[in-house]
């Protein structure tokens, strides 16, 4: 098998609905991404780090599936709650000396599974590091960024 049959292509596209909202598609899915009304928008749909954070939840179980199958555990139930905390001055400052994205984020996972503790943080430790959502989160990634016009 070649590398790039083992290579999973993940794309999207969004149109412009008005400065704060988005409509995404992703394969045959229609997201809207919107901001809240405190910062200007029409709350249609969450906003891009709800999204991310949404996408880090649902990545980290699929990963806690394939883990838990790897690890001959039965995982009867799994329920992850994930906060973080944005800081709204320094997005809309002009040239950010500082993160502009989410910081601090913070993954619970209540873990319904019989096993004991040392397993369940073994466990943890290896969603944590084959997480992709998490990994792009935690580690720098490269974005080519093209500017046309249309």
């Amino acid at each position: 098998m070649s590398e790039s049959e083992n290579v999973l292509p993940v794309e999207v596209e969004a149109d412009r609905e008005t400065p704060t909202k988005s409509t995404v598609t992703a394969r045959s899915f229609e997201l809207v991404i919107d901001e809240p009304e405190d910062m200007g928008g029409q709350d249609d749909g969450p906003n891009p780090l709800e999204y991310l954070l949404a996408g880090q939840a649902g990545c980290l179980n699929v990963t806690a599936s394939q883990v838990a199958k790897d690890m001959d555990l039965a995982l009867e139930d799994l329920e992850i709650e994930i906060s973080g905390e944005f800081d709204v001055e320094t997005f809309q400052t002009e040239q950010p000396d500082d993160h502009t994205g989410v910081r601090n984020i913070e993954v619970r996972m209540d873990i319904e599974a019989d096993a004991d503790q040392e397993t369940l943080e073994e466990f943890g430790e290896r969603v944590e590091k084959r997480c992709p959502v998490s990994n792009n989160i935690a580690e720098a990634t490269d974005i080519g960024l093209t500017v046309e016009r249309s």
